[in-house]
């Protein structure tokens, strides 16, 4: 049996804007319309009602 292992860059994309209903939904479609892949999400919103989202993605078109 042989294993074959892509290496590929992992990138830390962090998103911080004022926090919304739908917002979530928003990024992520924009990250699967850049065909960006998720690993790993970390999602949060501060008191101030700031979103401050972290996403660990790689990217599927060599592009970043």
């Amino acid at each position: 049996m042989t294993s074959c292992f892509v290496h590929r860059t992992m990138y830390i994309l962090q998103v911080e804007v004022e926090d919304r209903v739908g917002l979530l939904h928003d990024v992520t479609q924009e990250l699967w319309a850049s065909e960006l892949t998720v690993h790993r999400a970390h999602i949060s919103t501060s008191p101030a009602d700031t979103a401050v989202d972290l996403f660990y993605v790689t990217d599927e078109r060599n592009e970043l």
